[in-house]
């Protein structure tokens, strides 16, 4: 008797210590609830239940374990173990950790009185002052038993070209608003679409529904203020209208939303454009195609495109439809070494988005962009719209099927593979050159036919190359010491001036008149 008390002693022990050292609401799991589940799960956003109290977590823990553990929520489509993206909404592994040993223990709450303070969600807008916000017409959402994609047409106004740096998306209901592709058409074709329909909008489910409508942002759940680094610009055409995609899940029927994009321009007169592209694309880069796949079939296609530049790229961007089931995105340079740009082992239709570089991404010119991705037209799809399996073709809509991956991006100019997008998550060192800078100087400048090249005198071989304005070398020299730099054959214009050795970097904007 006294061995089985000693026993139940030594189990209530062991109990109180677990309980003890397991995690609690308070001290672990609640900074991990506001900053990566809250954004979605509150009043009147797209999840369908709150996160924002200890009550509420305890209420949905059973929902909430099965969701951490089979890697659901939070919704992040791309593989990390590929690459690391500005942004993420990613659980790393000690988070999900204390989160499912936190729910294993009994979800404790801790001591109350040191929980963080839960975040604060308002509708009021991040850019306080937009050059332009355009709002779209109050519309009740149709769809019954399935998804609607409705695009709204609306005239900017401006009357000359301008360079947007910041794009934001209010979403007029939160609650219904699945998520929002802003395009631009300067043709008149989305306007005139919005006009032939009698009541707000237009049905389309792939795109804007004119090949003149070109994507230039987008908003998920969860997404911020879109904003390009300094010096960047995305063009909006003189007298374009902006067309909002919205996505609207089904049973969403009767429900009012009035979504708002929010635009700031650029300042001054040297902004360099960013260009937004589907450069890999079904209709002209696969190799395989065409994109056909018969019902009962798994079918994989490839896609492959050299580039003809060097590009600074920011962000990339995958679309299918309910048939694809993965896709990868990767780069291989002149040298050989490949660049990995996306991979996504599970897509999803209901959650894609344009995912942000860390450091912008610097691709050589003569890089061969490939891209492959697998479709599965078989019982074994969740996601198959057709039960039997049906034939699909390459489509808008969204029984048809697409390969497309969207590039943001510019003309390189030396320094670029410095833009850093997002310094929360560095898993990518920081490059070599940002270590010292060195200390050169030109004059005069600008300049006509010479320029005087002032270096240190260190004894080091230096290397000068200049670079145009769409980021090709025009003129490049060996350095030794001080002295003269031809430039009479370079025809009038603005160049960046690049100057390096094993010890550091100096770029330079010159002007030749």
């Amino acid at each position: 008797m006294k061995k089985l008390l000693s026993f139940g002693l030594l189990l209530a022990a062991f109990a109180t210590v677990k309980a003890q050292t397991a995690p609690t609401w308070s001290a672990d799991v609640a900074s991990i609830i506001y900053n990566k589940c809250s954004n979605c799960h509150h009043a009147g956003a797209i999840g369908p239940f709150p996160l924002m109290s200890y009550q509420d977590a305890f209420v949905q823990a059973a929902g909430i374990e099965g969701s951490v553990s089979d890697g659901k929520m939070p919704p992040w489509p791309p593989d990390p173990a590929y690459r690391r993206y500005a942004h993420e909404r990613l659980l790393e592994t000690d988070e999900k950790t204390k989160i499912l040993d936190w729910i294993a223990a009994g979800a404790p709450e801790g001591d109350a009185n040191t929980a963080p303070v839960p975040p604060v969600f308002t509708d009021g807008w991040a850019i306080a002052s937009p050059d332009i916000s355009i709002k779209m017409p109050d519309y009740f959402s149709e769809a019954v038993s399935s998804d609607l994609y409705k695009c709204f047409a609306i005239p900017t106004g401006i009357t000359e070209d301008r360079y947007i740096k910041s794009i934001e998306v209010i979403p007029g209901n939160r609650s219904v608003v699945h998520h929002v592709l802003i395009f631009q058409d300067p043709s008149g074709d989305c306007l005139a679409l919005d006009a032939a329909d009698p009541n707000p909008g237009y049905t389309n489910y792939g795109g804007a529904g004119s090949n003149n409508a070109k994507l230039v942002g987008g908003w998920v759940p969860g997404s911020t203020t879109y904003t390009l680094p300094n010096g960047f610009g995305i063009k909006l055409k003189a007298n374009s209208a902006l067309v909002l995609q919205v996505h609207y899940p089904a049973g969403t029927v009767g429900t009012l939303d009035s979504t708002r994009v929010n635009i700031k321009f650029t300042d001054g007169t040297n902004t360099r454009e960013v260009f937004v592209a589907p450069i890999l694309n079904h209709l002209v880069t696969m190799t395989n195609g065409p994109l056909n796949i018969p019902a009962n079939e798994v079918k994989v296609f490839e896609e492959e495109f050299t580039l003809p530049i060097k590009a600074t790229v920011f962000t990339v961007s995958p679309h299918m439809h309910l048939i694809g089931r993965n896709v990868k995105a990767y780069a291989v340079p002149p040298t050989g070494d490949t660049i990995k740009l996306i991979n996504i082992r599970d897509w999803n239709f209901g959650w894609q988005g344009a995912y942000q570089f860390q450091y912008a991404q610097t691709i050589p010119e003569g890089t061969v962009i490939r891209g492959t991705a697998t479709y599965d037209n078989t019982v074994n799809n969740p996601y198959n719209p057709s039960n039997p399996p049906q034939d699909v073709n390459v489509g808008e809509a969204t029984t048809d099927e697409m390969m497309i991956t969207y590039f943001s991006y510019s003309y390189y100019q030396p320094g670029d593979e410095n833009i850093l997008m997002d310094s929360t998550l560095l898993t990518t060192s920081v490059p070599q050159q940002v270590a010292n800078k060195l200390n050169v100087f030109f004059y005069p400048n600008p300049a006509t036919n010479n320029v005087f090249i002032d270096i240190p005198n260190d004894n080091d071989a230096y290397t000068l190359t200049l670079y145009n304005q769409m980021g090709q070398a025009v003129l490049s020299s060996r350095l030794q010491n001080d002295g003269w730099f031809d430039i009479a054959t370079l025809p009038a214009g603005l160049y960046i001036a690049d100057v390096r050795n094993a010890k550091g970097i100096y770029t330079q904007k010159l002007l030749k008149y």
